[in-house]
């Protein structure tokens, strides 16, 4: 998910090169903006991380479904 590349581009940028890897499947499974694997906006998904947050991608890894 580009939009999720981007955030975690601009957190390494903010904490001195410590790369993170955010789950896309959080966006898929909880974002009911966001259509699923269908495809969505992104204003909508940065939206959705601004009002709830996004976890890591250990916590909750993709599945592809």
């Amino acid at each position: 998910m580009a939009v999720l590349s981007t955030v975690e581009d601009h957190i390494c940028m903010k904490n001195g090169n410590n790369t993170v890897r955010l789950s896309s499947q959080e966006v898929i499974d909880c974002d009911a903006n966001s259509y699923g694997c269908s495809g969505g906006y992104v204003n909508k998904v940065l939206q959705f991380g601004r009002n709830k947050g996004f976890i890591l991608d250990e916590c909750m890894e993709y599945n592809g479904k």
